[in-house]
């Protein structure tokens, strides 16, 4: 149990000074006491943010090496932490076309037990969440200055839901990306 705290923001600062960069609480609010996290929320949001390139493997094959390089990489140059972005090694096509009609389809009320980890698949759990939005940003896009004509792109999902199951959204974010290789 926390100590009481007169003002909120003093509790925001305290929480985000001692969570992992890639985690962030947003804002705060007071709840009952019998307030339950996983029962009583109402909507929760992840991102996922992941690193990609705009071409197809026949270009990357005949693109000049940096020196010392044996093959392309996109940690270079990098502006956002490696540890928490994933960084795709295949290239990625048609995204802008494909990824918000594959959202449409996956948003709205399912049974996504298909994109769960597979220790909750089996269970007597239900698996049905309602997805309120699913969308994707381009954070960056930049022209590689080692590979001439390659173009890097950074982009963020961002998933809401009145709940999630167990790496549901890593799942689909990977069947997005699966689905545009």
């Amino acid at each position: 149990c926390l100590p009481p705290v007169d003002h909120l923001g003093t509790l925001l600062g305290a929480l985000n000074s001692r969570l992992p960069e890639d985690i962030h609480v947003s804002h705060v609010v007071r709840v009952p006491e019998n307030f339950c996290p996983r029962a009583d929320c109402r909507q929760k949001t992840y991102g996922y943010t992941l690193r990609y390139r705009r071409i197809d493997d026949a270009q990357v094959a005949q693109l000049p090496l940096p020196p010392g390089a044996n093959t392309p990489s996109l940690r270079r140059p990098f502006v956002l932490s490696p540890d928490t972005v994933w960084l795709v090694p295949w290239p990625l096509q048609q995204t802008e076309t494909l990824w918000p009609v594959l959202a449409s389809v996956l948003q709205g009320t399912h049974d996504y037990s298909c994109f769960c980890h597979k220790s909750v698949r089996g269970d007597e759990r239900d698996n049905t969440r309602t997805i309120q939005d699913i969308s994707y940003t381009i954070l960056q896009e930049t022209t590689c200055p080692y590979y001439p004509g390659t173009s890097l792109v950074t982009a963020k999902w961002t998933l809401t839901a009145t709940g999630f199951a167990r790496g549901l959204v890593r799942h689909i974010v990977g069947f997005m990306v699966h689905m545009t290789r």
